[in-house]
């Protein structure tokens, strides 16, 4: 029952395609930022079997 939210969604992957290139560029550094954050979750997940 809360349509306008769905709009906001929509506007935001809009913007997407114009951050494409850009990230290009930053892909070494996004990469290292993501693969951190991958393995820290990765072995968060690994590390407590509990959570699941």
């Amino acid at each position: 029952p809360q349509p306008p939210p769905q709009p906001a969604a929509q506007q935001e992957q809009h913007q997407v395609p114009p951050y494409i290139p850009q990230q290009h560029q930053y892909s070494d550094f996004e990469l290292g930022m993501v693969a951190t954050l991958y393995e820290q979750h990765y072995r968060m997940d690994w590390g407590l079997p509990r959570f699941l």
